[in-house]
């Protein structure tokens, strides 16, 4: 039975190799087919032939088409926002092993809401108003307290601890690093 499933495993493996290569090969066949189109528009709308232009148009919109479905957008999330999740990663898989990571988001959803009827979405208010939030209201709804001097420093916050500069800090990081003593 194992060497079956281990069989299985390998064909779905060698099946997703197989499908991002043929998506990779296909984004590149549109970039190329995109350029031309592009070029043959651009150089119909100079001569003056509005036709032609109209018709590489349309294929270059559904060059468009095709890349966006193949490759969705995906919104980047704020930096401040990505620090906040690093900071408090312990925090936050507290909460999801207690409630699940629907629940999380939902409270999260709803965290959010209320601190942008106050302040502007990542701004420095914004940021209190949601550890002040969390503070007075997670452990009751999660079972989770949540507690702003439990997250991670940054390196910056290190250095500040440790009373060295930043340049000082970075170049004993630097020195640790080559010794293999930190990753």
């Amino acid at each position: 039975m194992s060497d079956q499933q281990s069989y299985q495993e390998q064909i779905a493996q060698w099946r997703a190799q197989r499908e991002h290569q043929q998506k990779v090969t296909r984004l590149q066949e549109i970039q190329q087919d995109y350029a031309a189109a592009a070029q043959a528009r651009d150089e119909a709308l100079r001569a003056g032939d509005t036709e032609t232009a109209e018709y590489k148009d349309d294929d270059c919109k559904y060059y468009e088409d095709e890349w966006r479905e193949l490759v969705p957008y995906r919104p980047q999330p704020h930096p401040r926002a990505a620090q906040w999740d690093w900071q408090n990663q312990g925090y936050i898989n507290k909460v999801q092993r207690n409630v699940g990571p629907q629940r999380l988001m939902q409270g999260m959803a709803h965290v959010d809401a209320l601190a942008t009827r106050h302040y502007p979405r990542h701004s420095p208010g914004y940021q209190k108003f949601v550890e002040d939030y969390l503070e007075m209201y997670s452990e009751g709804a999660t079972g989770v307290k949540f507690d702003p001097k439990e997250a991670t420093p940054t390196w910056r916050d290190a250095a500040g601890i440790s009373g060295l500069s930043d340049a000082e800090y970075t170049d004993a990081y630097k020195r640790l690093r080559a010794q293999g003593r930190v990753r």
